[in-house]
């Protein structure tokens, strides 16, 4: 029933007449006195009050409408989940949520986030591998996606690809974890993993971090930054020794996981360039596709007759007016920069003044490289950029006689690097990186050029 239709039955409803001296008889059995007579007026009012009181209570015990909620998070990001609790999202997560009194559902299709759970009714969280089931507790689920290369499982059965894996670490309480292959409980200090096809893993001990201790995101970044606040400066040597080997073990592990999710990352990349990144790279990435004979660009929009415009990647990258104003121009100077050099190098390579006057920098650099001879000797240099980048092979000197088709690609090479610095000097080192990694490479213009020197 809804409140609308329990409106409808307060407003028709009509009070009966009561039975002759039942007021009376009412009165005298609470009251041993002379009783009153009420009249049916009398009567009608309390009964509409009674009804009315009724009417009151089953509102207040009608359940509320269930709070619902999405986000994707662009940061770190703490939402509340109605009266259950709180969720602390971070950069890439995805949630949705609906919470009915003090039942809670939670969709975690994607990234990490930590849970502070009040006791109460069940609270659920699914993932695409399974469930996390629990009362009152924190703990942190990060759905990790990958899709790998077959090639890394040559062992395994035909067609056998790794999708996708949860990680369940628990900090306080017990939780449930769950799949359609089995259940295990998982307590503070451990944590379990889902992978497809499998049941979730046995507990086992959660990293030097996690065991036994909840980590308070609102309050992380500051203890770190004052160790005081810890009490750290009133531990002894012994204590502060063991200190040092657990951070020093945390970050060793996570070191190792990064490497080993990037190695996998690439080879991924590398089977699919379509989905590849470009930045940031790491020096293990930039010599993995040096080893393949990648060389990854990513640029802003300066290749044409004109400089291209922010456009929709202003909300892509999220720029306030002003930011958005700063981009504009430094595509504009780095456009004027690209043109004035690659002109210089075309009238060395042509001896054209003329046409260097009405072409783009993308037409230049194709004449440019047509008179350098073959794509062999292109691509060539392309590689060696890349081993360049990677610390495998020295850059030439500032002194080397190199030739115009050369020193075009070198610059061109140089365009995506060259407009993050632009962006620093306009918007600070910070927010220049973060704008560039946004989107793990600038998202007007992306190029692989691939082939090694002996192809």
């Amino acid at each position: 029933m809804t409140e609308d239709e329990l409106d409808q039955i307060l407003e028709t409803y009509e009070v009966p007449e009561p039975p002759a001296g039942f007021a009376d008889r009412v009165m005298a059995a609470a009251h041993p006195r002379p009783a009153r007579r009420w009249s049916a007026t009398s009567w009608g009012v309390l009964a509409a009050a009674a009804v009315l009181a009724l009417a009151l209570a089953l509102v207040g015990l009608w359940p509320t409408r269930p709070v619902t909620g999405a986000l994707h998070a662009r940061r770190r990001t703490e939402v509340t989940l109605g009266a259950r609790g709180v969720a602390v999202a971070e950069n890439g997560a995805r949630l949705r949520w609906t919470v009915d009194g003090t039942r809670a559902e939670i969709e975690q299709s994607e990234g990490d986030v930590f849970y502070r759970v009040s006791p109460g009714q069940p609270f659920v969280v699914r993932t695409p591998e399974g469930d996390v089931r629990v009362r009152g507790t924190c703990f942190r689920v990060e759905v990790l996606e990958m899709n790998v290369s077959p090639q890394l499982f040559a062992g395994a059965a035909a067609g056998a690809l790794v999708a996708g894996a949860v990680v369940v670490s628990v900090y306080e309480g017990e939780v449930a974890v769950q799949n359609e292959h089995g259940e295990v409980s998982v307590e503070a200090g451990e944590r379990s993993v889902i992978e497809p096809s499998r049941a979730p893993s046995e507990p086992s001990d959660a990293p030097a971090s996690l065991a036994r201790r909840p980590r308070d995101p609102q309050t992380e970044a500051a203890r770190d930054e004052t160790p005081a606040t810890r009490g750290i400066d009133e531990m002894d040597a012994p204590a502060l020794r063991a200190r040092l080997r657990s951070v020093a073990a945390r970050s060793r592990e996570r070191a190792h996981e990064v490497e080993r999710l990037r190695g996998l990352l690439d080879d991924a990349e590398l089977a699919d360039p379509g989905r590849s990144r470009f930045f940031p790279a790491s020096p293990a990435d930039l010599r993995r596709w040096a080893d393949a004979c990648q060389l990854r660009l990513d640029q802003p929009p300066v290749m044409g007759i004109e400089p291209g415009r922010v456009g929709e990647h202003a909300e892509t990258l999220e720029l306030d007016p002003a930011e958005a104003r700063a981009v504009q121009d430094a595509i504009e100077r780095a456009h004027s920069s690209l043109t004035e050099d690659l002109r210089a190098l075309y009238v060395e390579a042509t001896g054209d003044v003329d046409g260097a006057a009405a072409l783009s920098p993308r037409a230049m650099l194709a004449e440019i490289r047509d008179k350098a001879g073959t794509a062999e000797q292109h691509r060539n240099v392309m590689h060696r950029i890349a081993r360049e980048r990677a610390g495998l092979e020295r850059p030439p000197p500032a002194d080397a006689e190199l030739s115009p088709s050369e020193r075009a690609v070198r610059r061109y090479a140089r365009v995506g690097d060259e407009f993050q610095e632009r962006l620093a000097r306009a918007l600070g080192p910070e927010r220049a990186r973060e704008l560039r990694a946004r989107d793990e490479g600038w998202p007007w213009a992306r190029s692989i050029f691939a082939g090694c020197d002996d192809d």
